[in-house]
């Protein structure tokens, strides 16, 4: 099979420097002013008001002293201000790094320390995990602090503690410029983002996005979904991802519409999708298994209500055409990465369940082996990709430049991925090649899991690998090796590491062995810890 384009995107015919936020946005307000692009709660905005958001965001930001490619950090969870500090950061030259609000103690402190924001905005959800890293705060300068006033859309109450309710009155109120900002030019070569992805062998790396990039995955996401302005995008993934982040940016593109909803909940996955008129959603991995296990009895159409569509990359292949078939829409699979955007993917209509699909014309798409020789026709090896356009995937790792060099060998982006080739040319998932761990949704990092793990006093050594979880993706197994003298109390454990870890990064398995098993060059073999998996002595929580 060959590469596949159903619909070429009418912006392909702009001049390759107009690839750009702030050249999106200028574009919708002024070829549709009044059309309604975007819907977060109870927010509605058209093309005219998110350029006049951004120039309002744009010269709140330069007032703080953020300019040109200086960096700002957002951490709370999904609300509309999150979207207008995107499209403000990106109408001043600024750099939006968008940070997960469950991130605490070291973990946060890595981040804040890589990117050294200039701007940190922020709400009382993490209020207290912010202010409780305010010496990593204090050593980057001090950087203005912008507390957002209005709830997220998972609004709940937060009593904090005095001493963080005196440490939020130096902090000062998220309010837009009402004169706002003309925009800085910047071109799509140009850092838009940070993104942090897992780490494996070291903390996570920040993943520069370009400008280029995020105007890229919205075309290309249009076309790969066939995307138009009848559709309505409705999304209730955490918007420091790239699958959330950039779906305003797919509707800005298609004529479409953009709809932010609260964090997913089973319960009220359907009807919040009839309620918005979604007629294409998002879900990942363990998602569609959890609807699929919480399914009613019967379902009726309206249940769903517009929605024809679901991109839904990571389903399980054996529950695919029993989904499709209950729920009534059509799940689109892919294979997508933070660092390079979406180069595969099962076209519209053409049914491959178990598969992640064909290239897009835009990528070139190859199978290496070990040696990094390609590979030809029918094979299995690690998924490489290069980019046919300029600005088209990530730049790099922020201050990273041997990783970034190491990804990029023989001038192949390497995805670390498994994945096999059949005679037609479809690709398919095979197994992941580097030790990242995938749960609910969330890229974890080992050696985070494993530091957090190693603080506690009985620990000697850890290591953390990926187990099967019975709802798809993983479940985080951490192999412990103790130290003497001292004996194996897992709750305490968990404990320990929870201070320092997200609630979705802690283990749910913990095994100890007399000693970790060791390469030959004597680094510890994880492969042989996924390969025992979760045996008889583990414990569970």
């Amino acid at each position: 099979m060959t590469h596949l384009r159903v619909r070429e995107h009418p912006w392909r015919d702009w001049a390759p420097g107009r690839r750009t936020v702030s050249q999106m946005l200028t574009h919708a307000a002024e070829t549709e002013p009044r059309r309604l692009v975007l819907t977060v709660g109870e927010r509605r905005y058209t093309a005219q008001d998110l350029v006049g958001t951004a120039a309002g965001v744009a010269a709140a930001l330069r007032a703080l002293g953020a300019g040109r490619g200086s960096r700002v950090a957002m951490l709370s969870p999904n609300r509309a201000e999150s979207l207008e500090v995107l499209f403000g950061a990106a109408w001043n030259g600024s750099v939006l790094v968008p940070l997960n609000p469950a991130l605490r103690g070291d973990s946060l402190r890595h981040q804040l320390l890589r990117t050294r924001p200039s701007v940190v905005v922020f709400d009382r959800s993490t209020a207290a995990q912010l202010r409780a890293v305010s010496d990593v705060l204090d050593e980057i300068g001090d950087p203005p602090r912008v507390i957002v006033g209005s709830d997220a859309l998972d609004a709940v109450d937060h009593d904090l503690a005095p001493e963080v309710e005196e440490w939020l009155a130096s902090s000062v109120p998220y309010a837009p410029a009402p004169a706002g900002a003309g925009p800085v030019e910047v071109s799509p070569s140009d850092p838009a983002a940070v993104l942090f992805t897992s780490g494996t062998t070291g903390p996570p790396k920040g993943v520069v996005i370009p400008h280029g990039q995020l105007w890229w995955w919205a075309v290309i996401s249009g076309e790969e979904l066939e995307l138009g302005s009848d559709d309505v995008l409705y999304t209730c993934l955490p918007l420091f991802h790239t699958n959330a982040l950039t779906t305003p940016l797919q509707a800005l593109a298609s004529g479409a519409r953009a709809v932010i909803g609260p964090k997913f909940s089973v319960s009220r996955f359907w009807g919040r999708v009839a309620q918005a008129g979604a007629t294409v959603t998002y879900v990942l991995g363990a998602m569609s298994t959890m609807l699929w296990n919480r399914r009613p009895a019967q379902f009726e159409p309206a249940q769903r209500g517009r929605l024809r569509r679901i991109l839904g990359p990571g389903i399980d292949p054996a529950l695919k055409p029993r989904f499709e078939a209950f729920f009534g829409v059509a799940v689109v699979e892919g294979f997508g990465m933070t660092e390079i955007g979406v180069p595969l993917y099962t076209p519209v209509g053409l049914p491959m369940c178990g598969a992640v699909g064909v290239p897009h014309p835009d990528y070139e798409v190859a199978l290496l082996d070990a040696d990094g020789t390609v590979l030809e026709g029918v094979a299995t090896g690690e998924l490489a990709v290069r980019p046919m356009q300029p600005s088209m995937i990530s730049t790099g790792y922020l201050d990273d430049p041997a990783a970034t060099s190491a990804s990029r060998t023989d001038l192949w982006f390497h995805t670390g991925d498994l994945v096999a080739r059949d005679a037609d040319g479809v690709y398919r998932w095979r197994d992941r090649i580097k030790d990242s761990i995938r749960r609910r949704g969330e890229n974890i990092s080992s050696h985070d899991v494993e530091q957090a793990v190693r603080r506690h006093p009985a620990v000697a050594d850890a290591a953390a690998v990926a187990v099967p979880s019975e709802l798809g993706e993983d479940e985080v197994l951490v192999v412990v090796q103790l130290a003497d003298g001292h004996a194996f109390e897992p709750e305490e454990l968990i404990a320990t590491a929870a201070e320092n870890l997200p609630a979705f990064a802690l283990p749910r398995f913990l095994r100890v062995v007399d000693e970790l098993p060791l390469t030959a060059n004597g680094k510890v073999s994880k492969a042989m810890l996924r390969a025992a998996g979760v045996t008889a002595e583990v414990w569970s929580r």
